[in-house]
């Protein structure tokens, strides 16, 4: 068993939180081997050093883009046949946690979120993102709980490069520093013109925000009126051309689980692609990339995760 702890959680504070689990988790997963790591660079090292010993269980103690950096690693590291014979699990230190919901009572330890069900592992659905980088070269990367173009990966970018206020908040106040990255995102976002293939229909859209989800949840409170999308499929949820007073009402209705109403349209696929005029950023599970162009794709039953 693998542990992997990424410090840098939850506005820095995964340590202290980690520390009034560990002897939990220990009685909970038995005997592990513990790293702490932070960036993608290293935590992938990390992670393809724990597998070139043979290990096959990892817990991702962090944040989502944590859970991404490790999955995202073993996805990198291994072909399909063994990438299906890992399992993982995770322990929430983040300022979200969106990979741990809905969850109940059972799914905490001294109120933090965890998977860690190792014998109720199963096989999960692993999307994928191919596309161009600012060179124009083709890169590749994974995703597990949601996507999104727009306004919530411009808030993600500002929340992942905090200033000196969005620093304390995020140590102190997690909600409140998501809240204050969503308006700074809202009142400076520039929309631009898409040109989508989802599905089988084609469209040119200016968008304010395009959510591309296995899980409903994201950003903290916010949650699509979706259900968690069957094996092979993602549900993908477009904001459209709106001003910033419909924008608020659909946020508003988001915080209340709905999302529905003018300027909003939704569809079930197993792929999606975005080409633009212009870079936009990509968000997936809270880690952000730029691009010109993407396609999204759906790997059914890739990988095994803690229930």
């Amino acid at each position: 068993m693998y542990v992997l702890l990424n410090p840098e959680s939850g506005g820095g504070r995964a340590i202290d939180r980690w520390q009034t689990v560990e002897a939990d988790v220990r009685r909970r997963i038995g005997p592990f081997r513990l790293e702490v790591a932070a960036g993608s660079v290293v935590i992938r090292s990390c992670v393809q050093r724990a597998l070139d010993r043979g290990e096959t269980d990892f817990v991702a103690a962090g944040g989502d883009g944590t859970v991404n950096a490790v999955i995202s690693a073993i996805a990198e590291h291994l072909p399909a046949p063994a990438l299906r014979k890992v399992r993982v699990g995770a322990i929430g230190l983040g300022s979200s946690n969106d990979f741990h919901k809905p969850r109940g009572p059972e799914g905490t330890l001294r109120g933090i979120p965890v998977r860690l069900d190792f014998g109720g592992t199963v096989p999960s659905d692993l999307c994928s993102i191919e596309y161009l980088d600012a060179l124009n070269r083709f890169g590749h990367c994974e995703w597990l709980i949601n996507a999104s173009l727009g306004t919530t990966a411009e808030a993600n970018c500002r929340f992942n490069r905090p200033d000196s206020l969005m620093l304390w908040l995020k140590a102190h106040l997690p909600s409140a520093a998501i809240f204050y990255a969503a308006a700074r995102a809202i009142l400076s976002f520039r929309k631009s013109a898409l040109d989508l293939r989802i599905g089988p229909e084609e469209l040119r859209v200016r968008a304010r925000n395009l959510g591309i989800v296995k899980q409903p949840n994201f950003s903290g409170s916010l949650r699509y009126g979706s259900e968690p999308t069957g094996p092979g499929k993602m549900d993908v949820h477009l904001i459209g051309d709106v001003g910033l007073s419909r924008l608020c009402l659909i946020a508003g209705r988001l915080l209340r689980g709905r999302f529905e109403g003018p300027g909003t349209r939704s569809w079930t696929v197993s792929r999606v692609s975005v080409t633009s005029d212009r870079t936009f950023l990509i968000e997936r599970d809270g880690e952000v990339i730029r691009t010109r162009a993407a396609g999204f794709r759906v790997l059914p039953g890739a990988i095994q995760l803690c229930t």
